[in-house]
């Protein structure tokens, strides 16, 4: 496993602000949320060609 370009080793690097840092969080829920939008979707897609 690679180390981060923002994290290394827990400690947040000093570039970034606490308002870069939230907004990268966010950036990266939404995708998650996104993500698993898409799995839902796929997995009713493929049962009502099952059906």
């Amino acid at each position: 496993m690679k180390n981060s370009p923002l994290i290394w080793r827990g400690f947040i690097h000093p570039e970034f602000k606490t308002g870069e840092i939230m907004e990268i969080v966010k950036i990266e829920m939404n995708l998650k949320a996104v993500n698993k939008s898409i799995a839902l979707f796929n997995c009713e897609k493929r049962v009502s060609g099952v059906i």
